[in-house]
């Protein structure tokens, strides 16, 4: 891969280009034609209605940004008028002191390969007798937005974000004087052309020369869909079309914001990395991008495709997500930050246990509870450190579990058992307490709330409807206990059945604001039992309220995609909440479905909005979770805090 201009490494360095202020070529007045650029008098503070950012009105008495005119009675910006009330730029005569900031503008180009110099300022305060430089800590700083970097004692940083800024010095004279201000504009870049293995170095000078013409076939993106939401942190994400009757090379370029960026590549796949992606998810105005597709016809015509927005939104995935894989036989880890997941608990790993399965993690994330499938009988529970997942803290024989859930102390657990809803102690296996429910039902599924006071589980009618109620509960509905005390409630049914349809899998979010749950039809495949049952959609229901629950339109991407098994990611809280959750979806062209005899579900990642209005779809379109194995069916990916030793 070739990066124009910069090498190809993690860190950024940045080429700092600053106007020189006071070195340019005389006018026909014997001054500087540019001295007046380097004082920015942008007059007085006018209490709290003085000195906004540059090229924003700062109302009739306040002083404006360098450059537009302030009004009447404001300092305008150097080398303009001031006005009689108004401090008037160096060189003049203005009877009032004025401050000069140097470098007036700053380029700042991030670069891959060293790690990032400093942009410096230095400012001087200006009277009819002398120039005085300022310190640091004479002056008040700050930096607007604040998103693109940080500003110590007039040293700015870039955070690798590009943009434009406004770097504000402020000065008062003497206390309880007038404040005077000095701005200066940081615009920051990101190299714009990657250019990967095998294309020609001409590429990108070929497609800048190119008409664009309407007279072809255009490219659009089949994965991911327009406005998908990502984790700023996420790695290992792709861009995927088919090519059609089209000929490579291919462009794909980015805006975000004032940043454009663009790829040549003679795939149809994309997997942006290093600065490049970094600059495109940081960049736009709350992580919005776009991204389209060119390539050139064979008269050397540029077509271009429709552009397909994408979202970065700043919160993250953190921990890791563990899932059972149909391959390996096993549950599986697949940490924030790595390339692949690794076996934790599988045949190779732990050769002991037979099929281990049926998992869930601490809300802590330091144990994991399984079910170990053995014959007879089926479905023994075991608990274990995830330091050391096949030391068993106790003999699972005849202890019986089945789809565990962890309050949040990791000492206790609930499962299924029977039929039965049991509390147990994960140290030993035993019985602490075991649920009240409805008369003559079973229950399973349960899932504990990560604030620790409520509980929920799926509840049906007992005898032939489920004869084998922890393997699954036809005809279920959504049952909740509340904590009252040291006791727990009566069960109250807070999602009932829709129709031909049930409820199956609730899981509460980290935040305790919704459930999340599948609901289920008949299954469609019911003759070919390998086909496994598409018929299930995603749905969540507000916690405590009456509310009604939400498809999650978005998420679900039609009907009929097996969307099941939803988990919570633990929350950064920074932004927004993300629900993981298995399916049978085509991965683009990297996995269709329909070429395979059995489908093969992979994990993927929808995004919740919290702050959605009740009853509208908090979802986003979700994303396929990056460097799982294509070749497995992966299910429950339950997500808990994990750092990597």
């Amino acid at each position: 891969m070739n990066i124009i201009g910069p090498s190809n490494n993690l860190w950024f360095s940045v080429l700092i280009f600053s106007s020189l202020c006071m070195m340019s070529a005389c006018d026909e007045s014997g001054r500087s034609s540019h001295e007046d650029s380097s004082v920015t008098d942008v007059g007085r503070l006018a209490g709290e209605s003085a000195g906004e950012s540059a090229g924003e009105s700062a109302g009739e008495s306040a002083g404006e940004s360098a450059g537009e005119s302030a009004g009447e009675s404001a300092g305008e910006s150097a080398g303009e008028s001031a006005g009689e009330s108004a401090g008037e730029s160096a060189g003049e005569s203005a009877g009032e002191s004025v401050l000069k900031i140097e470098p007036r503008e700053s380029l700042l180009i991030i670069r891959e390969g060293v790690e990032p110099p400093n942009q410096v300022f230095t400012v001087s305060l200006i009277s009819n007798t002398e120039e005085r430089p300022l310190t640091p800590n004479e002056l008040i700083w700050r930096v607007s937005p604040g998103s693109l970097g940080v500003l110590i004692d007039g040293v700015f940083q870039s955070n690798g974000m590009a943009g434009e800024a406004q770097v504000f010095a402020e000065y008062e004279s003497s206390e309880g004087g007038e404040v005077l201000v000095a701005v200066a504009t940081v615009t920051v870049t990101a190299p714009q052309d990657v250019v990967l293995d095998g294309v020609s170095a001409e590429s990108p000078s070929r497609f800048d020369q190119a008409i664009p013409t309407n007279e072809c076939d255009p490219l659009s993106f089949i994965y991911p869909e327009p406005f998908t939401t990502i984790p700023l942190n996420l790695q290992g994400f792709s861009f995927q079309w088919n090519q059609g009757q089209s000929q490579a090379p291919y462009l794909i370029t980015a805006t975000a914001g004032e940043t454009q960026l663009r790829w040549f590549t003679n795939d149809n796949i994309l997997t942006p990395e290093g600065i490049a992606w970094e600059s495109a998810k940081l960049s736009g105005l709350n992580g919005a991008s776009s991204w389209s597709i060119s390539y050139l016809t064979p008269m050397g015509q540029r077509c271009d495709g429709p552009s397909l927005s994408l979202i970065a939104d700043p919160s993250q995935l953190i921990g890791a997500v563990y899932y059972w894989s149909t391959t390996d036989s096993g549950i599986m880890r697949l940490a924030a930050g790595e390339r692949a997941p690794e076996p934790l608990l599988t045949p190779q790993t732990s050769p002991e246990i037979s099929c281990p399965a049926c998992h869930a993690l601490s809300r802590d994330g330091t144990r994991i509870a399984f079910t170990r499938t053995t014959f007879p009988p089926f479905g023994e529970l075991s608990t274990s450190s995830i330091d050391d997942p096949r030391a068993l803290n106790y003999d699972p024989a005849g202890i019986i579990g089945y789809f565990p859930s962890f309050s949040p102390d990791p000492n206790i657990l609930i499962a299924g058992n029977g039929g039965r809803l049991t509390i147990m102690d994960s140290n030993n296996g035993t019985l602490i307490e075991e649920l009240n429910l409805p008369q003559g039902t079973v229950g399973g599924s349960p899932d504990w709330s990560w604030q620790g006071d409520r509980i929920v589980a799926v509840v049906g009618p007992s005898g032939f409807a489920n004869p084998l109620p922890d393997v699954g509960i036809s005809s279920g509905s959504i049952y909740e206990w509340v904590q009252q005390g040291s006791a727990w409630g009566e069960a109250a049914e807070v999602i009932a059945p829709q129709g031909e349809t049930w409820n199956t899998r609730p899981a509460y979010s980290p935040e305790g604001s919704f459930i999340a749950y599948n609901v289920e039809g008949d299954n469609p495949n019911m003759n070919d039992e390998n086909m496994g049952n598409p018929n299930v959609d995603l749905w969540v229901k507000r916690v405590g309220d009456q509310s009604a629950p939400v498809r999650l339109d978005r998420a679900n991407r039609g009907s009929l995609q097996g969307n099941s098994w939803p988990k919570w990611s633990p929350h950064d809280r920074r932004g927004k909440i993300w629900l993981a959750f298995s399916s049978f979806r085509d991965y683009g062209h990297q996995l269709v479905q329909g070429q395979r005899g059995n489908p093969t579900p992979q994990i993927w990642v929808t995004a919740i909005d919290l702050e959605a209005p009740a009853g509208q779809d908090p979802s986003s379109p979700a994303f396929w979770l990056p460097y799982q194995s294509l070749n497995s069916g992966n299910h429950i990916p339950y997500w808990a805090p994990y750092e990597k030793r």
